[in-house]
């Protein structure tokens, strides 16, 4: 009940707008929680109306399996399994692997839509990467915190903070050459600014609208 009420722009004691009804039935349909959407007026006056949100609830869970080869990972498995509406709460949670001779990666995310029921978003993922080469063997670790704002139905802005670790070892005798930050060995620590403006009627299978994009980034290595 409140992931729907909370997509709603036509609110108790208004005027009837159905520019407004037209959003609403947008946005619950764009959460893509629901196979059935559908939004009813009923008299209840000369003068006044109940608004009916019906919906039909479909799958939100997934999972995915997948192999490879590549001349440069070999032999690779690749495992997904995600719940866009976790305990119904609208909440997303993404786990996801990648299992193969030559690397081996893992990762977690998770996201709230509405931090204290305010139009705010926040997302956090956190990964492990370990990749062998031929001469040396090559480490990664960090995690991404993002938050996201609506300014309006169609507008929004966002900022995003990543930390990566990069850690060489097991390296073969011989190599002519010293692992520095300049080959990749260190930490990242990167900020970014996005900005979009979304019009589109359907997220997943647009017929109307466009969405403009544009962000920005800025890192530091050491």
């Amino acid at each position: 009940d409140k992931v729907v009420r909370r997509e709603m722009r036509v609110y108790e004691q208004e005027l009837l707008n159905p520019t407004a009804l037209r959003k609403s039935y947008q946005r619950i349909n764009n959460l893509n929680f629901f196979e059935q959407v559908e939004i009813a007026p009923e008299p209840v006056g000369r003068d006044q109306v109940d608004l009916t949100v019906r919906v039909k609830e479909k799958s939100t869970g997934s999972l995915s399996v997948g192999a490879g080869y590549s001349s440069v990972d070999l032999l690779t498995m690749q495992i997904q399994a995600s719940e866009g509406n976790l305990f119904g709460r609208g909440q997303l949670l993404r786990l996801s692997a990648e299992l193969g001779q030559r690397r081996t990666t893992y990762s977690v995310t998770f996201r709230e839509p509405y931090l204290l029921d305010r139009p705010v978003s926040g997302s956090v993922t956190v990964f492990d990467q370990s990749r062998s080469f031929v001469t040396y063997r090559e480490k990664r670790r960090g995690a991404e915190l993002g938050l996201g704002h609506s300014f309006t139905d169609e507008v929004s802005g966002g900022v995003t903070y990543a930390w990566q670790t990069t850690e060489i070892t097991d390296i073969s005798p011989g190599i002519p050459f010293q692992f520095t930050k300049d080959s990749g060995a260190g930490t990242l620590s990167l900020v970014g600014l996005t900005l979009a403006r979304d019009t589109r009627d359907f997220w997943f299978d647009p017929h109307d609208g466009s969405r403009l994009f544009t962000s920005a980034e800025y890192a530091g290595f050491y």
